[in-house]
């Protein structure tokens, strides 16, 4: 994805990206990109055991092949970019069950986008697999507020005893744990990236008081939220 200035994609054409652009490029296509100024860009590599159920045919047709997304909304931005950043952070985190979830998740996200504006039809994920990216992305979407297994439930339209078993079997984790785990990944970013008070962080990020947020964030990090500002304040210093 192409942050800022104007790059060439060199694959079987050339293609020029500007910001914001973002193309999607098979396994089988050599490419290589050329720029002659300044610009920001990143990449992303997927392992093809996250194709899973997605049949490889349906995604590049057994043959090179080149998506360029353009065009998407800033809803669609916005979502997509928070894709990026859980996986990035359940990366760093050693979750390996919920980083491929949320990267499956993002994948798909970006095949849907690409595929979009062409005859092609994407092959959907089983049951099981669709139902745990739509807890995913639910979770995330509401984990800052009052939010229930009886809430996702209705959301997911799926029985909540169903949803718990799944959670536990595909994550080996809970609904809770998963809750908490998103708000306290918002949590590290507002420490961060604000000077706004504990207390008001507690209560932005969904926790009912200062000593519960406290008790998970150190249950999560083995460091209070004051020790983690400290720390990656002092880091970015560095």
């Amino acid at each position: 994805m192409c942050f800022e200035g104007q790059m060439t994609l060199l694959a079987d054409k050339e293609i020029e990206l500007y910001a914001g652009d973002m193309v999607l490029i098979s396994t089988l296509t050599i490419h290589g990109y050329r720029s002659s100024g300044y610009t920001t860009f990143a990449t992303i590599i997927f392992n093809d055991t996250l194709f899973g159920d997605i049949p490889e045919l349906m995604l590049f047709n057994e043959r090179p092949h080149v998506y360029l997304l353009k065009n998407l909304s800033e809803e669609e931005q916005t979502r997509l970019f928070g894709l990026i950043d859980d996986v990035m952070h359940f990366y760093q985190a050693n979750d390996d069950p919920i980083t491929e979830c949320y990267s499956r998740l993002l994948l798909i996200f970006l095949l849907r986008h690409a595929l979009r504006d062409t005859s092609a039809e994407l092959a959907l994920p089983s049951d099981s697999a669709q139902i745990l990216n739509q807890i995913l992305f639910e979770i995330r979407s509401h984990c800052t507020e009052q939010f229930s297994l009886s809430d996702l439930e209705q959301l997911v339209g799926v029985n909540k005893y169903t949803i718990s078993k799944l959670i536990n079997q595909s994550l080996g984790s809970s609904f809770m744990q998963l809750l908490n785990t998103c708000r306290l990944q918002r949590a590290c970013r507002l420490l961060t990236e604000t000077d706004e008070t504990i207390l008001f962080i507690a209560g932005e990020i969904g926790f009912g008081s200062v000593n519960t947020f406290n008790r998970n964030f150190k249950e999560q990090y083995h460091i209070t939220p004051t020790e983690y500002r400290a720390m990656s304040r002092t880091a970015h210093m560095d």
